[in-house]
């Protein structure tokens, strides 16, 4: 891929993120989405519109919504004429018509698909994606030299590829690779292609394949009656599952597998629990391929129980689904499982017939078996070439380590003058707030102390009462300092009090307060004036004179 078209996929891609995760639920991502699609002219805007519709889908895993949402790419690709976008549209039908067991359906679009990638020199990790997946389908469908043929090719795609997902595919297909080697029973060698591509995973740190890669090599110590080695297995992988973000997809297979431990280990009714959870796990997610295999499990302990009517039902369910399916290996088993049944039961007629498909079935895949080893031999050849392969990526690896190594240092570098210029910001507003914090103290010990001020001014309310017991004050200032004060004096004959509201509040009140109190004192006390008029009127007078209001219009009493 050139960098012009990298660029184009980044900023695609980060655009279906932001769209994503901007949108606080599905619905609305949905709704928003949509009235994007009608907005847009553009074809290419609309595909991946559409495309962010079917990931968020596929978060739900609601697969019939996600296979409209993929024909409605098609169609759109097909009315372009761009066949880049035709082989996406096909390629997220086919994966989508796997994922609900359409299996013909999908072999038809991943065919179409491929033919489609071809067209181009690059995409390497579609093609290969796409390969690994026809080649899971094939298998599945019993059709193991197809399906061994396909993973090669993938591998191939892969090793001239440059691009960053190669070695997690080339993982993932040597993952398959030990599946299908698992089903024809070949399950030493599974065990070979299982252990490669664990120790691809752990290097990549690819918590979630490591699980898978556990999980299967335990399975191949279950089939090779190594039940205390596959039960230290799957009880080891129970602790890495935790550590899984989403650890609730891999409940259901987690469980029958330790169940099938358990129950071989002597632990039958622990056993038969677990084995029981997997089952209603997949049953809630309506994932028949894995209910099928839990019905299967199942069946096979109630055989070995002597519950012989729960095991032939059991048996017999999954025999019809898989031939419903389409699934070769899991035919082959029901079979002979029911065979052995009906042999228990008595009933030998029954007993025959499945003996007879068992036996048909038994001797095509066996046939398979013997070409898989030679397709096993080819593929060692591979692994040879792909060591010196290897070697000559080696030093353009270099160069691209190279690259990131002065990315990460320009980068670092820009980070510590972004981190300086931050700092000097900070140490500025550190400085202003200390500036200002010291200045508020001030203030407000210069307001308490003018409280105190205050109140001294004022006579206290034990004085008051001393005065007029019946008297009570209430004085609830808005600031620390009050804009209103009251004054009482005796006389022999009268007591005089004054309640007053002067203009401001906080310190231009307080002023106002200690001027209003010192006239008062001088007026009645010294002046020894009595009458309320006059007082009021010297009050006045003595406020425009002491504010120098015949000078200054603005100052206001």
């Amino acid at each position: 891929m050139n960098k012009a078209g990298l660029r184009n996929t980044i900023i695609r891609l980060l655009s279906i993120v932001f769209i994503l995760f901007s949108i606080k639920t599905n619905t609305q991502a949905i709704d928003s989405i949509q009235s994007l699609i009608y907005e847009t002219n553009s074809t290419e805007k609309k595909f991946e519109l559409y495309e962010a519709l079917f990931k968020i889908y596929s978060s739900n895993n609601e697969l019939e919504k996600m296979l409209e949402i993929a024909e409605v790419q098609y169609a759109l690709a097909i009315d372009y004429k761009d066949i880049l976008l035709e082989a996406k549209a096909l390629r997220n039908i086919a994966n989508t018509a796997y994922s609900l067991n359409r299996f013909k359906l999908a072999e038809v679009k991943f065919e179409k698909a491929l033919a489609a990638f071809n067209k181009f020199k690059d995409y390497h990790n579609e093609k290969a994606s796409v390969l690994n997946n026809l080649a899971n389908l094939k298998s599945r469908m019993g059709d193991y030299i197809s399906g061994l043929d396909y993973y090669h090719q993938a591998y191939d795609v892969l090793l001239s590829s440059k691009e960053n997902k190669r070695k997690k595919q080339i993982a993932i297909i040597l993952l398959n690779l030990g599946v299908t080697y698992s089903d024809v029973g070949l399950t030493d060698d599974a065990l070979l292609y299982y252990e490669k591509a664990l120790s691809m995973f752990q290097k990549e740190n690819n918590l979630k394949l490591v699980v898978f890669c556990l999980n299967n090599i335990g399975s191949i110590y279950l089939s090779q009656k190594q039940y205390k080695k596959a039960l230290f297995t799957f009880e080891g992988n129970e602790k890495k599952i935790s550590e899984l973000k989403d650890e609730s997809q891999y409940e259901g297979l987690y469980k029958l597998n330790l169940g099938v431990a358990y129950w071989h280990n002597g632990q039958k009714k622990k056993g038969l629990k677990y084995m029981e959870f997997g089952k209603a796990f997949y049953e809630k997610r309506n994932d028949e391929v894995s209910s099928l295999g839990c019905d299967l499990e199942i069946a096979k302990v109630k055989l070995l129980e002597g519950s012989l009517k729960e095991a032939r039902d059991l048996m017999y369910k999954s025999y019809k689904k898989s031939i419903e399916i389409g699934l070769a290996e899991e035919t082959k088993k029901t079979s002979e499982g029911l065979q052995k049944i009906y042999k228990q039961l008595g009933i030998l007629d029954s007993a025959y017939k499945y003996q007879h498909i068992y036996i048909n079935l038994k001797d095509s895949l066996s046939g398979e078996e013997m070409r898989s080893k030679l397709i096993k031999l080819s593929l060692n050849d591979k692994f040879k070439k792909a060591d010196q392969l290897r070697q000559t990526q080696h030093e353009a690896e270099m160069n691209e380590q190279k690259f990131i190594n002065w990315f990460i240092i320009i980068f670092s570098f820009l980070i510590m003058i972004f981190s300086g210029f931050i700092y000097v910001i900070y140490r500025d507003k550190r400085k202003s707030h200390i500036i200002i914090t010291k200045q508020k103290e001030a203030i407000v010990d210069s307001l308490n102390y003018a409280q105190r001020i205050q109140s001294a001014i004022l006579i206290s309310e034990e004085q008051l009462k001393k005065l007029w017991k019946e008297l009570f004050v209430f004085l609830k200032p808005r600031d620390l300092v009050s804009g209103d004060f009251y004054w009482i004096h005796k006389t022999e004959e009268h007591i005089m009090f004054a309640v007053v509201d002067c203009v401001g509040h906080g310190v231009p009140g307080a002023f106002m307060t200690m001027i209003g109190n010192t006239l008062l004192n001088d007026i009645v006390i010294e002046r020894d004036i009595k009458e309320p008029g006059e007082i009021l009127k010297e009050l006045h007078k003595g406020v425009v004179k002491g504010l120098r209001q015949e000078k200054d219009s603005k100052a206001v009493d």
